[in-house]
């Protein structure tokens, strides 16, 4: 999934380590577990200062439910 982050903080970010992203399933549980290797994913953004922005993929394996 296609994601932006920016930084509001006031010294520095990474979004590698300091960003979490959980999907909610239709069995109403969280889901985080990585899908592996992606294309640009956003944990490869270095640091980012006040006001800087990044784009990248991230990717959440969800079970698919029948």
């Amino acid at each position: 999934m296609p994601s932006t982050a920016t930084y509001t903080g006031d010294k520095t970010g990474n979004a590698g380590f300091d960003i979490a992203v959980k999907f909610v399933g239709s069995d109403n549980r969280t889901y985080d577990d990585s899908c592996g290797v992606i294309p640009n994913p956003l944990s490869d953004v270095g640091e980012l200062y006040t006001g800087g922005s990044a784009q990248g993929n991230v990717c959440v394996a969800v079970p698919r439910w029948r």
